[in-house]
């Protein structure tokens, strides 16, 4: 129930924040993102966190993914995010998803309530 779809053609992402994503000052958020490729050939992504000031990501804010074929075509992440201040209100972010070899750019918008 916390997860949200995006199509980018290529590829299909799966943004499951995994719970309700309230987030509070020095407490790890997990978060996974699936991607299943959508292509016939194995491709490689690069995934691009864009935080609030302050946030942070782990293992970090870029990583790159294998994109498997057909029969193998589902690739899990799990990241880590974490606040370093939050009050009272809504923060935003992306992650940017750039398929090697292809000319369109995938964003997933972040949202989180402070706590």
């Amino acid at each position: 129930p916390y997860g949200v779809v995006y199509d980018f053609v290529h590829t299909e992402a799966v943004l499951d924040y995994g719970q309700e994503p309230d987030i509070e000052a020095g407490r790890p958020f997990p978060v996974k993102v699936k991607l299943i490729n959508k292509m016939p050939d194995c491709r490689h992504a690069e995934l691009i966190w864009h935080l609030p000031e302050g946030w942070t990501v782990s293992p970090g804010p870029r990583s790159n993914v294998t994109l498997w074929m057909w029969g193998e075509n589902k690739t899990d992440v799990q990241v880590e995010i974490l606040a370093n201040d939050v009050g009272q209100g809504v923060y935003r972010g992306a992650l940017e998803i750039v398929g090697q070899g292809r000319h369109t750019v995938g964003h997933i918008p972040l949202v989180f309530f402070g706590k």
